[in-house]
């Protein structure tokens, strides 16, 4: 009877270690946009294509306190979580870098997380 029931608890871990590896995470995507902090993105939505293009890497960085988001080319604006903004501040301090990036990332949520930032060629 003891046998019978180690099997079972058994077959029962196995098969919640088996459920758990098939939960995969997200897709990691490559995506190209222009990063801008989220004051001003949430203070241009009707105009943030034009905005991107006179905004600057230090206003950026002025503003980081209330994180980051992306504009994509067709118009889709994404936000990303407290991970990742740390990341994107580090990377505009650099000297070589831009606000126009390549970034690696996975969707959790309404917010991206960030696996890499580089500057777009």
């Amino acid at each position: 009877m003891k046998k019978i029931a180690l099997g079972l608890m058994v077959l029962f871990l196995a098969g919640g270690v088996a459920f758990a590896a098939d939960q995969s995470a997200p897709e990691v995507l490559e995506l190209k946009g222009t990063i801008v902090d989220s004051i001003s993105a949430d203070a241009h939505t009707q105009d943030l294509a034009e905005f991107v293009k006179i905004n600057t890497k230090q206003r950026a960085l002025d503003s980081a306190a209330g994180g980051y988001a992306i504009l994509f080319d067709d118009g889709r604006v994404f936000k990303f979580d407290a991970q990742a903004n740390a990341m994107i501040e580090e990377f505009l301090k650099k000297p070589e870098s831009s606000l126009k990036v390549v970034v690696k990332v996975q969707q959790y949520t309404e917010q991206l997380t960030l696996i890499s930032i580089k500057k777009q060629i």
